[in-house]
């Protein structure tokens, strides 16, 4: 089936009954890759209506369980916002059970403006990890030597195939790099701004601060989690078709995912965080 395309123009004040507007933006993903920050530092933007909470995780219902009324009354009233947003990152995922979620947005809000962030998988599952850890939905281990697709935390990182998919259903879908938003967070925003069309209107000052810090989570810890050398290999092979095919989609290069920890200098960076660790106390009499 052809999906008929719509400009900006329809969809920017749709409403419904009662004067309510839809959502015309969607930050569908991906978990665990800066969301909550681009939703924080929108919301300071006159640019955008942001519903509070950021999750409202209407789509990841089937439809007969959802109450559309309800889920419009989690976006301010901003008349002069040109975008009413929400960011659901659990939404960037692949058909289940006979339910396809890019459709099933489609069908209920038109064609709003849609944006993904992704992030290094490997990366992105460590911090999925200690994510359920803090949320006390997986034990708590000093080093992570297992592939676990519990609470989906490997299938959330087959970027390529789930990116495909919502590109046949969206094909203006934007999409964005945690990479440049960890290199330069205004030059980011403004590419965010670039693609919704609008004149950016946040400074650096307005945006230099963070959302789920990882030292905040494991602050109570005696030593966070890691994921070890060997299973970082391990992610790097079992995601490797996937970033060639996000690559290929993207036209972003994406070969430093795939080097090794010595390469790319990530594994000096976890000696360094280990001997951070080490007590001063051990340290003060390394040094006597």
């Amino acid at each position: 089936m052809q999906i008929s395309s719509l400009s900006l123009k329809d969809t920017q004040f749709h409403a419904v009954s009662g004067g309510l507007r839809h959502p015309n933006l969607l930050v569908i993903g991906c978990q665990k890759a800066g969301t909550t920050w681009l939703h924080a530092a929108l919301a300071k933007s006159r640019h955008f209506a942001c519903s509070s909470p950021k999750e409202l995780n209407f789509f990841l219902k089937p439809e007969a369980q959802r109450d559309l009324a309800e889920y419009l009354t989690h976006f301010p009233d901003r008349p002069d916002a040109r975008f009413v947003m929400e960011s659901t990152p659990g939404y960037f995922q692949l058909p289940s059970n006979g339910y396809d979620m890019a459709a099933s947005i489609r069908s209920t809000l038109g064609n709003p403006k849609l944006i993904v962030i992704f992030r290094n998988p490997v990366d992105r599952y460590e911090s999925a990890y200690i994510h359920h850890l803090d949320k006390g939905r997986v034990p708590y281990v000093k080093t992570i030597t297992t592939l676990s697709n519990d609470y989906q935390m490997l299938e959330l990182g087959h970027y390529g195939s789930i990116l495909k998919h919502w590109k046949s259903v969206f094909p203006d879908l934007g999409v964005f790099f945690y990479d440049d938003l960890e290199a330069d967070n205004l030059r980011f925003v403004r590419s965010v701004m670039d693609f919704l069309g609008l004149e950016n209107d946040l400074d650096r000052r307005t945006i230099n601060f963070r959302r789920n810090n990882r030292e905040r989570k494991t602050r109570t810890m005696a030593v966070p989690p890691e994921l070890d050398l060997a299973t970082r290999a391990a992610l790097r092979d079992y995601y490797r078709d996937e970033i060639l095919l996000l690559q290929e989609l993207t036209g972003r290069d994406l070969s430093h995912w795939l080097q090794s920890d010595w390469q790319t200098g990530a594994a000096l960076r976890k000696i360094g965080r280990r001997l951070r660790r080490i007590p001063k106390s051990v340290l003060r009499r390394l040094k006597a």
